[in-house]
């Protein structure tokens, strides 16, 4: 069977027009320590995480690096 190697981030572009995120590279995520994981393919898009912009300042904004692959993962599986 052959391996296949997946970024340990999202990778992908932002379109401005749209204020979409769009995934460039299929992107594996472990969802639970039984060794879950979802397959996100390439073409899925997200809006980032639905954060205030009052809270920005504390959390990031909704496309920060930090929050935005749960925020992903989260619009897939939604």
């Amino acid at each position: 069977m052959k391996t296949i190697s997946m970024p340990e981030q999202p990778v992908g572009k932002f379109d401005g027009k749209s204020g979409k995120w769009t995934l460039t590279e299929a992107w594996a995520v472990r969802v639970n320590t039984n060794s879950l994981r979802v397959m996100i393919l390439p073409g899925f898009k997200s809006d980032g995480a639905s954060i205030p912009r009052w809270l920005w300042p504390v959390v990031g904004p909704r496309l920060a690096a930090k929050t935005f692959p749960a925020a992903l993962l989260h619009d897939a599986l939604y």
